[in-house]
């Protein structure tokens, strides 16, 4: 009776792992791995159980979660024997025109040294939940990388070959439509000439196109600094569209990409290219 009291509180219950075969997935394609239950202590009727894929990030302080699908796996009723171990095969095909996210620590295109601040918030993740009868329903949760695909893939890779690195990003959510912001710092082609570039996206809108609003800074010093910010003159903002010719291979992306920078820091005060 206390082993059934103990487990109604989730202390001996039973437990659900997702184990995933790979820890990264590009949008659109396929990732699999196997869910394992255990029994607790005791006996206890499991209702089913579903997987819950999920993206969650950081924007001016405020902390978003969203679940962007649920993956039903089986709502049948079976009883877990105490100890008893079962697994049951997952799939799932991520959706195209998502937030992107990029696990920094395992480097990839936009690893740094440590001397460059850099601040990533988009995390997604899967969310394992078991439900159990008369118990405290037990979850698991497993982060994923998810990489970009098609032309915003093209257009990162593009300005990573032209020398910037991702200083940060963040995903703003449903309530603010759904955008993701990132700044590119240069460190390469273009460093001293201004500091960076801030782009904003809607990712759900990429499948022909990547409409972008921008904002090209440069950092300013003394009095002719003042003078600058005050009239507005260090930095250059509007909106762009890219088409998907524009950004159809890596190599054409960065031509775009390299000329659109040109002419655009072409308008920054003091500015000189050459």
């Amino acid at each position: 009776m206390i082993k059934m009291l103990l487990a109604s509180l989730g202390v001996g219950g039973a437990k659900i792992d997702l184990v995933l075969e790979q820890e990264e997935v590009r949008m659109g394609e396929t990732i699999t791995g196997e869910i394992h239950l255990k029994g607790g202590d005791v006996d206890q009727s499991i209702r089913g159980f579903s997987v819950d894929f999920c993206v969650e990030s950081q924007l001016a302080g405020i902390e978003i979660k969203e679940c962007v699908c649920s993956i039903p796996v089986t709502d049948e009723a079976i009883t877990l024997k105490a100890g008893e171990e079962r697994t049951y095969p997952f799939s799932f095909t991520c959706p195209e025109f998502l937030p992107f996210s990029y696990n920094l620590d395992k480097g990839g295109i936009w690893s740094f040294d440590d001397t460059q601040q850099q601040v990533t918030n988009t995390k997604f993740y899967f969310k394992t939940n078991l439900d159990i009868a008369l118990a405290k329903d037990v979850k698991d949760r497993d982060t994923i990388n998810v990489l970009p695909a098609g032309i915003v893939k093209n257009f990162l890779e593009a300005c990573w070959r032209l020398g910037f690195f991702l200083r940060g990003e963040s995903y703003w959510g449903e309530r603010y439509g759904k955008a993701q912001s990132f700044h590119l710092v240069p460190r390469g082609w273009m460093r001293g000439k201004f500091d960076e570039i801030k782009f904003v996206y809607i990712p759900s809108r990429t499948k022909s196109e990547m409409e972008v609003g921008f904002e090209v800074d440069r950092s300013t010093t003394g009095i002719k600094g003042v003078l600058y910010d005050k009239l507005d003159m260090d930095e250059v903002k509007g909106g762009h569209i890219f088409s998907k010719e524009d950004l159809a291979t890596v190599e054409k992306a960065e031509e775009t990409i390299k000329y659109f920078i040109l002419e655009k820091a072409k308008k920054l005060k003091g500015v000189n290219l050459y």
